[in-house]
This record gives structure tokens, C-alpha cells and sequence, in this order.
């Protein structure tokens, strides 16, 4: 083999990192949206709501018991923002919270920076300073997923709430340490105020 017959080869490997890096810049400011169909059953107990449903009625429960306080001592709120596998799944109802509480009501704190295959930005709670840095993660066009790191990680607590569930290229059966709320007031009452 010569160097022209591998030149083809080469020019094609570049034009398709430079695209994926393309791709990887776009997606990463566009606003997660989970269809009603990446919703995993878990349980077959407690509330059930679609990401739609829950972006209807929980949301704007949550951005108002924010506005009076933050959630940072939490300890449900912290445990439910950095779930985190090892593995192309996520928990929708910490993606959706990620995205309207940390992303849009925290500072951001410098450039957004690239790690590996992740991309990573530090952010700061306006109302007690809290820092933590959000992970964005994208396993293919219709799959991708944030985590936080708290500078002050949760505590063990015995379970947190949910009302979506878990979605994902691997979803998992059964996690240890979740469990599906009974009520929305139950689910935001667990996040704002740690009660259970």
C-alpha cells in the first residue's frame, strides 16, 4: 500500500471527525426533549406522568419553590441531578430538572469546556453559592443525558423520588435507592425541603 491509496481513507476519517465535532457543538446548547415514548415503567405503583406532563404540572411548581429557596441542601435534589450509570441511560425526571432548575436559574462559572466524549460547565447557585459542574453526554442523535458533580456530594440517603423513570439504550431494571412518588406534592415537598 502506498501513501496515495491510504490518502482516501485519511480524508475520509477527518471529514467525519469534523462533522461528529460539528454535530457535538450544535446539540450541546439545544434544550433536552423527552418524547412521551423514552418514559420507562420502572414500578408499577405511585404517579405516572410523560416528560410532557411533567414539564405541564411539575415544572412550574418547582421553578416557584426555587424562587423561595434553593434546593442545594437537599439532599433528594442533589441525589436525582448526578444519577449517573456508567451507561448510555438517565432518569428522565433529573434530565428535566437539570435542564430547567441548574442550567437555566445558576450562574454559569467560565467556558464550557470539552472532556473526552463529555462536555462539562461549571455553575454556581445565585441564592447560597453552591458550585457544581453539569456533564452533557450525547450517545447518538436521540440519546443524550446530564449529570452533576456537587462540590458537596449527597449524602447516602435510603431512596430518592421519581414520577418519569429511567430511559436509555440500557435502561435498568431496578435501581437501588429510587422510588416512584405517590403525588407530585410528595415528589416537589422531596426536592425543596428534603422531606419524604
Amino acid at each position: 500500500m502506498t501513501v496515495l491509496d491510504v490518502l482516501p481513507i485519511a480524508i475520509g476519517l477527518v471529514w467525519c471527525i469534523l462533522i461528529a465535532r460539528f454535530v457535538w457543538k450544535v446539540n450541546r446548547s439545544r434544550p433536552l426533549s423527552l418524547t412521551p415514548a423514552a418514559s420507562v415503567q420502572v414500578a408499577r405503583s405511585g404517579l405516572v406522568l410523560t416528560p410532557a406532563e411533567f414539564h405541564r404540572d411539575v415544572v412550574p411548581l418547582l421553578r416557584s419553590a426555587w424562587d423561595s429557596a434553593c434546593f442545594c441542601n437537599s439532599e433528594a435534589f442533589k441525589r436525582l441531578t448526578s444519577f449517573e450509570m456508567g451507561s448510555a441511560a438517565a432518569i428522565a425526571d433529573g434530565q428535566i430538572i437539570i435542564n430547567e432548575i441548574i442550567r437555566k436559574k445558576f450562574s454559569a462559572d467560565g467556558a464550557l469546556e470539552d472532556t473526552n466524549f463529555e462536555q462539562m460547565q461549571r455553575y454556581v447557585c445565585p441564592q447560597c453559592g453552591s458550585r457544581c459542574q453539569v456533564f452533557w453526554e450525547q450517545f447518538s442523535i436521540k440519546m443524550d443525558r446530564y449529570y452533576v458533580v456537587w462540590a458537596s456530594p449527597p449524602a447516602l440517603l435510603s431512596e430518592a423520588l421519581f414520577i418519569i423513570g429511567f430511559y436509555g439504550f440500557d435502561p435498568p431494571d431496578q435501581v437501588r435507592g429510587f422510588r416512584r412518588a405517590d403525588s407530585i406534592d410528595q415528589f416537589v415537598a422531596a426536592l425543596a425541603h428534603g422531606e419524604r
